[in-house]
């Protein structure tokens, strides 16, 4: 597979996790920068250009975009999305996800939990929204944050009055949330690819925060999760429409609350906390969804068959010759790499061996002819995806004794 990135941050933590497991198995995977993507936008042939060229084909574009490209990024997606190349989340799914009041508009819609929230528009209805809410203290977000930018903690109704009333004259659209006092601080983590969570880990805050978020300061820890959690951080990346996520939920009195849904989640905290590989995972699950077979597998068959001699020895018989019946027995297997053009030469090269017994149903001089095989091939890949086959057999054939005869012979066959 030919697979992008779309980033700004070339050498973060997860993009080389990313590029490292691709590599690995054989893909071609490179950073595009976000920014740098321009877009011809065309019914019939829609294109998008980097550094003054039309980008190749890629067959997965996996979106990391920041929450201060959120919009130009998710026009580069869509671009991507109407050329036909299949991308890890779609432009639709990040939007959602990352406007909080839609995100939780599609919780509500299917019935996840998460903490009592209110928005409003006009300045005149502070008061009410902080009332919809359990009131101080509460949590004041702004509707494009991320890594716990852009939340504030409103110990009071003044300072939450003080707080809305700042954001509402910068313009600044935002949500209020009830404050969960009993997490003491801490959320999960639940990693989610293709539908099912793969990792988790506890986040707890540092002594003077409140934001559990490990960009903000906060710590991570291995944790066991509930069937429920499990369940619902699922039905949460599939309410957002995303095929991979950080789904963080808060263990409350009230049960487990969705608080946020990430279509960009980092993979340092989780793969560091379980000592686990969610990078190949993600690879994993890009092949599958492609209908990509495993890069490396041993096939392996045998067979055996018999003849049932009914040879007329009275008529076929001459001097110390007769027949009876004849068997063979082979076993047989070969190797395949990933066969993709992007992968390195001797990663594609196919290797068969195998194991051939057989009577051949001649007795001469009462000692049974048999033949005995030992084969070695390789398939060389050459153009395109043709292979020259080339192999070789070493075995022996006949019946050793007086006047009888037994070779070892060696074929060659290209």
């Amino acid at each position: 597979m030919r697979i992008g990135i779309l980033s700004l941050e070339p050498n973060n933590y997860s993009n080389k996790r990313i590029i490292e497991a691709a590599e690995n198995n054989g893909h071609y995977c490179e950073i595009l920068n976000t920014k740098r993507c321009y877009l011809n936008i065309e019914s019939e042939s829609p294109e998008v250009h980097y550094d003054g060229k039309v980008l190749p084909h890629y067959d997965v574009i996996i979106p990391r975009i920041g929450p201060s490209i959120t919009k130009y990024g998710m026009a580069v997606v869509r671009q991507f999305e109407a050329m036909g190349t299949f991308c890890l989340n779609s432009s639709a799914s990040i939007g959602t996800s990352r406007d909080k009041l839609a995100a939780h508009q599609a919780l509500a819609i299917n019935r996840i939990p998460m903490p009592d929230t209110a928005f409003a528009n006009s300045p005149r209805d502070t008061e009410n929204i902080i009332d919809l809410t359990t009131g101080a203290p509460l949590v004041v977000k702004l509707l494009e944050s991320s890594q716990g930018k852009g939340v504030v903690l409103a110990e009071t109704k003044k300072a939450a009055s003080s707080v809305i009333s700042a954001f509402q004259k910068l313009n600044a659209p935002f949500i209020i949330q009830e404050f969960i006092k009993d997490v003491n601080g801490s959320d999960l983590r639940l990693f989610v690819i293709g539908g099912k969570v793969v990792a988790s880990m506890m986040r707890s805050a540092s002594d003077d925060d409140f934001r559990s978020n490990l960009h903000a300061g906060g710590k991570a820890t291995k944790t066991k999760i509930s069937q429920q959690e499990r369940k619902i951080a699922k039905q949460a990346a599939n309410a957002m429409g995303l095929n991979i996520a950080g789904v963080d939920i808060l263990r409350s009195s009230g049960g487990p609350k969705v608080l946020e849904v990430n279509s960009s989640p980092g993979l340092q905290g989780i793969e560091n906390t379980n000592n686990i590989d969610v990078a190949s995972m993600i690879i994993d699950y890009l092949e599958k969804k492609l209908g990509l077979s495993k890069i490396k597998k041993w096939y392996i068959g045998g067979q055996w068959t018999e003849s049932d001699g009914s040879i007329d020895n009275a008529f076929y018989a001459v001097g110390s010759v007769r027949y009876e019946p004849a068997s063979q027995l082979s076993i047989g297997g070969y190797f395949i790499p990933e066969y993709d053009s992007f992968s390195s030469y001797w990663k594609r090269i196919v290797y068969r061996m195998g194991f051939v017994s057989s009577k051949t149903g001649m007795i001469l001089n009462d000692k049974a002819i048999e033949n005995t095989g030992i084969t070695f091939g390789v398939g060389l890949p050459v153009a395109g995806f043709s292979n020259v086959n080339m192999g070789f057999e070493l075995g022996k054939l006949g019946a050793g004794g007086e006047s009888l005869i037994e070779e070892n012979y060696v074929n060659i066959r290209i």
